[in-house]
């Protein structure tokens, strides 16, 4: 686990944690991961509802572990370091992880602020590229499926629209 991989998950747990001495990249990864992990904790939660459902139709009950664990090797890949904690949360806890990892976006993006011109376009320049490899994912996963069939897996259209606050 990467140190801000390990920030990250300090910062999820409700831990004090400083980023203002991380280095661009180190922030942008950060920024990422938060923002990735606000959007697919509504991917879940939706998921969820399904699957309860589902449940209901053949009266039988999925245990939350069982339910997410597969994710992780999928829509939940680029998070995966984060899957015992977010198997251990339980789904009583996504809305309160969705919060705690906007608020930690947020932080981050305070913290870039306070950088210097060439320290803030790196930063911009790594997550704009994390940005695309989240989107050529979701672009994989879409192909040969109609509108009609519906979106597969979290998607992403508005999760990154924070960093507008970098441009002004």
């Amino acid at each position: 686990m990467s140190i801000s991989e390990l920030m990250f998950l300090n910062l999820l747990e409700g831990k004090k944690g400083d980023t203002t001495k991380f280095s661009p990249l180190q922030l942008a990864c950060l920024y990422t991961k938060s923002a990735f992990l606000v959007t697919v904790m509504d991917f879940l939660k939706d998921e969820l509802w399904l699957q309860k459902q589902e449940d209901k139709k053949s009266s039988q009950v999925t245990s939350y572990e069982n339910f997410i664990s597969p994710f992780f090797d999928d829509e939940l890949e680029a998070v995966s370091f984060l899957s015992d904690f977010l198997v251990g949360s339980g789904p009583s806890k996504l809305k309160d992880i969705k919060k705690r990892s906007k608020k930690i976006e947020t932080q981050i993006l305070e913290s870039i602020t306070n950088k210097t011109g060439p320290e803030q376009k790196e930063f911009l320049i790594h997550s704009l590229n994390t940005m695309s490899d989240f989107f050529i994912k979701e672009e994989k996963d879409q192909e040969g499926r109609t509108q009609e069939m519906g979106h597969q897996g979290p998607n992403l259209y508005r999760t990154f629209d924070n960093l507008d606050d970098i441009f002004d």
